[in-house]
């Protein structure tokens, strides 16, 4: 008698497993449309200050074009 309760538990089990993947699978292959667009910088200024004091040595760069063929102008 305890063998039959077993199989039937392990049927309902796998009755179970299955009903939940079949649910949980879905047909929407739309993918959301994208918020968040990249932002692209083109102007970027860094500025050094030495830890013990002293003159802060800055750096700029200039990508005019952003994203295209142009290579980056480093103005010092």
């Amino acid at each position: 008698m305890k063998t039959i309760k077993q199989i039937f538990n392990l049927r309902l089990l796998a009755i179970f497993c299955v009903a939940a993947v079949i649910t949980s699978c879905s047909d929407d292959d739309d993918a959301p449309p994208q918020q968040n667009l990249p932002e692209v910088f083109t102007d970027v200024t860094v500025i050094f200050t030495p830890v013990g004091g002293g003159t802060p040595v800055t750096a700029t760069a200039n990508d005019a074009d952003g994203e295209g063929p142009q290579d980056l102008e480093v103005q010092g």
